[in-house]
């Protein structure tokens, strides 16, 4: 009989060492460990708890180092983690194989692939531990599984990349797999396309799968050229707030985007032009509890902290 998924867990300590994402940097995580006074085990002289918000694997060397080490910890109750959208990543199929999931930046590892840092140098190869058995990608899609989109302790949240409402409380008691939720919200959301794309004509009676390559914009890079420019289609537009936004587990595990303005140009992330932007939500959160979340990228401002040299 499957487990019930607790997708918001709530927690009773309050002394919390939380980490961001470790990204495969095994090393990175023995040094902060030693540095805040774990024992090898996981356990704490002063009774302090580990949390991790996510992004344990992917990038980095050795991803499988990470997870074994982190699963080990949660397994016996020492630490725990929430789902990140690179966790999520190695759930989600890419085709009728349930336990193949999509060639994503960062993963090759997960499949036995070599992955180049640069795509057409074959000479920059990224040095990563790479999956060589079947029982490995099992036991790692099993132990993301379980872990929770969000943590609730007393005054703090945790979540992986955004603290939504409305996203928490709509999965907040659904107990069932969390993939299966996922994939429901990616049923509404081809539902809601096949309806849209008959508004255009250029769109009507092609496939789900023709229509959305109908309205993808160039991959490359667009010589600079603004949205406005490159003619984007308005239903990839449009397509993005339903695809991201309205699902509960994207949201909370990528954050809310919104579509860059006509007269903006893509731009380079992660290996792909993207048309979209993250949204800044922590700018408008009013509640009380803190939240700690992980998946951003940090910028140093340097008119910012002259002062403090």
């Amino acid at each position: 009989m499957t487990q019930p998924h607790h997708k918001v867990l709530h927690l009773s300590q309050t002394k919390l060492d939380i980490i961001g994402d470790i990204h495969g940097e095994i090393e990175a995580l023995n040094e902060m460990l030693t540095l805040l006074g774990y024992e090898e085990n996981g356990t704490h002289p002063d009774n302090r708890h580990l949390v991790f918000v996510g992004d344990l694997m992917d990038r980095g060397w050795n991803s499988w180092a990470v997870y074994t080490k982190v699963a080990s910890m949660v397994k016996r109750g020492v630490a725990h983690c929430v789902l990140g959208n690179h966790e999520l990543n190695l759930l989600v199929p890419a085709g009728d194989d349930p336990t193949i999931p999509k060639v994503k930046g960062g993963n090759n590892w997960f499949h036995g692939a070599v992955e180049l840092v640069i795509p057409d140098d074959p000479t920059s190869i990224q040095p990563q531990y790479l999956l060589t058995s079947d029982s490995e990608r099992l036991e790692i899609q099993q132990f993301c599984a379980a872990l929770p989109l969000a943590i609730e302790a007393p005054g703090i949240r945790i979540v992986h990349a955004c603290w939504h409402t409305e996203s928490i409380e709509a999965i907040r008691n659904d107990k069932r797999p969390i993939l299966t939720v996922y994939q429901e919200y990616e049923e509404q959301y081809k539902a809601w396309f096949k309806k849209e794309q008959d508004k255009y004509e250029d769109l009507r009676g092609l496939s789900y799968k023709d229509a959305k390559r109908a309205i993808k914009p160039p991959s490359e890079d667009a010589a600079n050229q603004t949205i406005e420019q490159l003619n984007v289609h308005p239903l990839y537009i449009a397509s993005n707030d339903k695809e991201q936004n309205q699902n509960p587990i994207k949201r909370l595990t990528s954050g809310s985007e919104s579509p860059l303005s006509k007269f903006e140009t893509p731009y380079r992330a992660s290996k792909k032009l993207r048309y979209f932007k993250r949204d800044p939500w922590w700018k408008s959160y009013e509640e009380s509890n803190i939240v700690v979340i992980g998946h951003y990228w940090r910028k140093t401002l340097p008119n910012k902290i002259s002062k403090f040299e």
